[in-house]
C-alpha cells in the first residue's frame, strides 16, 4: 500500500506518513472532500481536502502520464 502513496503530491505523502497501511483496502479520492482510507474495520478520514490538480497530480503519476494507455486497466477496474 506504501507503494500506493508514491503517486500522492508531497503534501498528501507527509500527512500519510504516520498511517497504518496494515488493515487498508480502500482509498476514496474526490475533488473537494477529503482523502479517505477504508479497511475491513476502519475508516480514516485525513485533513487533506483534494483539489482538482492534486486529482490531476494522483492520476497522472499513477498512469505514468499516459492516461490513455492505462484506459483498459481502468475500464477492467
Amino acid at each position: 500500500m506504501r507503494n500506493i502513496i508514491s503517486v500522492f503530491p508531497k503534501r498528501l505523502r507527509e500527512s500519510c506518513e504516520k498511517i497504518d497501511f496494515s488493515e487498508i483496502t480502500d482509498i476514496r479520492i474526490s475533488q473537494g472532500k477529503p482523502l479517505i482510507f477504508m479497511g475491513t474495520s476502519t475508516e480514516l478520514e485525513t485533513n487533506e481536502i483534494l483539489t482538482s490538480e492534486d486529482i490531476e497530480t494522483i492520476v497522472g503519476n499513477a498512469t505514468e502520464n499516459s492516461l490513455y494507455s492505462f484506459m483498459d486497466n481502468i475500464r477492467e477496474g
